[in-house]
């Protein structure tokens, strides 16, 4: 009986090659060309059936030749194998085929795991023995197998089990990421895990600035300078950009020089950018550049007056100063005399207690050190400069009488008496006099006057001159509005009245006397019966029979008048 027997190759998996989270048994695989591929590492049995019935009797073929190297039999060498019978026979006749044929039986051994690349969508930058990329990373896998082709891919993230490769995976997280992938192929070669580290950096740097110098707040001084930093939390910065106002950007090298700005508000835009592209956002500060020193306003407490180009002060003038500053506001005033040792200015200057010339001079300091230049103090004359003189010295006062007489230690004035004062101040000048009589009201002299009530008065005179020194004069004067008291007097009796006027006898003589109470007579004149006034020497005699008169004026030292007459009969 004739037994057709079909070799059947059959390998047995026994222990997984590489241990994996995941078991991947060596197998046979056959592919859709009907080529059968077996694991080079995979023992083999050969077994002959009579049947191609997957569940028909088989038997293991046994090499009494090389018992040793069969049951189990190993390929040596990966790729074509043949196992064959040396003389093909025809299925139909059962006849040898000629010429000879050998019946080949073709195996493919593979046993080579397959070589998996990894694919990135951006590339990474290593840094200090990290790999980092940007969010939103996509890996990929690729695999290849030269013999049975791949069966699949295998990735692990950060150690949980491995998963099967379907589609690109995505890295958006920051955090430090263990990649692990591998490949298997058909027959159950496994590759050896790759390990692929990394971390995903979505940070942009930290960054701030700091001004350098001297400031007050927002408001800088031009010598101040703007210095910029930045620093990556994972990596490093790789620039920073910034710009003034709306100028273009500029790559930041060290602390930004603000003097060659103009005098105003500014803005600083900035923003830093690290190695991975992570870019902060822009920060913008906005200043004021202040190159004005402040502006100093002096005023004169007390008394001054400018008068020929020099102001003059009195002895408590001080001066006070001010000094205003648009924007940083000012720090600190110095004053100087004549530029000898500089103070510092704290409240109302007191002026030198000596009667001299000196300048002074002063300058401000505002809060970011913008210096005025050294001013000397003004006299507001056409904008000149004016040096100070310390006016001590007060005026000096004169005063005259048109008409007066003095008796003993007693000034005398009529009502007209013209008072008249003069004041004088060689230094800053006579600003203004006053004068008072008695207790009455005080006037301010602005021309002679008189005084009108007979008696004694004092007279109070004040002077004041520009800076407000101030001098007295007090003299009394008595004032006689009085004039002389005129008597007659008859040498003999009259004997009768006749027409009611008194009659003398031809021999009669008349006596004249005046006398005053005060100053005394000064003059003294007579006129008989209307005739021309005559100085009155002696006795009056020789009168004309009839009707007589005599007028006698008498006048005193300050001019005060009386006139009297008297009517007589002589017979």
């Amino acid at each position: 009986m004739k037994h057709t027997f079909i070799i059947i190759l059959i390998f047995l998996l026994n222990i997984p090659l590489y241990s994996q989270e995941h078991t991947h048994p060596m197998r046979i695989y056959t592919d859709s060309n009907g080529k059968i591929y077996v694991n080079l590492h995979q023992p083999l049995y050969f077994k002959i059936s009579t049947s191609a019935s997957s569940d028909s009797h088989k038997y293991l073929l046994n090499s009494h030749a090389t018992p040793s190297v069969v049951n189990p039999l190993y390929f040596r060498h990966e790729g074509r194998n043949v196992v064959y019978t040396p003389w093909a026979v025809d299925t139909a006749t059962r006849k040898p085929i000629y010429p000879r044929v050998n019946v080949n039986f073709i195996v493919y051994a593979d046993g080579t795991a397959p070589l998996t690349k990894i694919k990135l969508t951006r590339p990474g930058i290593l840094f200090n023995d990290t790999l980092y990329f940007s969010g939103g990373l996509k890996i990929s896998f690729i695999a290849k197998d030269n013999l049975s082709g791949v069966d699949s891919i295998f990735y692990s993230i950060d150690h949980q089990q491995f998963k099967s490769y379907k589609d690109t995976l995505s890295f958006s997280q920051q955090k430090l990421y263990t990649l692990r992938y591998y490949s298997v192929d058909n027959v159950g070669n496994v590759e050896k895990p790759h390990i692929y580290v990394f971390k995903i950096d979505n940070s942009a740097p930290l960054s701030n600035f700091k001004v350098v110098g001297i400031r007050k707040g927002d408001v800088l001084s031009p010598r101040a300078k703007i210095k910029i930093e930045a620093k990556d939390q994972f990596t490093k910065v790789k620039k920073i950009i910034y710009s003034l106002d709306d100028e273009t950007g500029h790559s930041y090298t060290g602390p930004i020089q603000l003097f060659s700005l103009p005098e105003g508000w500014h803005t600083l835009h900035y923003y830093a950018v690290d190695i991975m592209g992570n870019r902060t956002d822009t920060v913008n500060y906005k200043f004021f550049l202040d190159k004005t020193p402040p502006l100093i306003l002096e005023e004169i407490v007390g008394n001054s007056y400018f008068v020929n180009g020099t102001r003059y002060l009195s002895g408590n003038s001080k001066l006070k100063l001010t000094a205003v500053d648009n924007y940083a506001g000012v720090k600190s005033v110095y004053y100087s005399f004549d530029g000898k040792q500089w103070h510092k200015y704290t409240g109302l200057i007191p002026f030198p207690k000596t009667q001299k010339t000196f300048k002074l001079m002063y300058y401000a300091v505002d809060s970011v050190d913008n210096k005025s230049d050294i001013n000397v103090s003004m006299a507001q004359s056409g904008g000149n400069l004016a040096p100070m003189f310390m006016d001590l010295t007060p005026p000096k006062i004169t005063y005259s009488l048109d008409n007066y007489y003095k008796y003993g230690d007693t000034v005398f004035i009529n009502s007209k008496t013209k008072i008249k004062i003069v004041g004088t101040d060689k230094e800053s000048g006579l600003k203004e006099i006053f004068y008072q009589v008695d207790n009455d009201s005080v006037k301010s002299y602005k021309m002679p006057f008189s005084i009108a009530q007979e008696g004694r008065h004092k007279v109070t005179i004040t002077a004041q001159d520009n800076v407000n020194n101030i001098s007295f004069k007090v003299f009394s004067v008595a004032v006689d509005t009085t004039p002389p008291e005129i008597n007659f007097v008859f040498s003999i009796h009259p004997y009768k009245l006749d027409d009611k006027l008194m009659a003398y006898p031809r021999n009669v003589k008349i006596f004249v006397t005046a006398r005053d109470k005060s100053v005394g007579v000064r003059s003294l004149y007579v006129s008989v019966n209307n005739g021309s006034l005559r100085p009155w020497q002696n006795a009056l005699i020789g009168f004309a029979q009839g009707e007589n008169i005599v007028k006698v004026i008498a006048v005193d030292y300050l001019g005060n008048k009386s006139v009297k007459s008297i009517k007589f009969i002589v017979k």
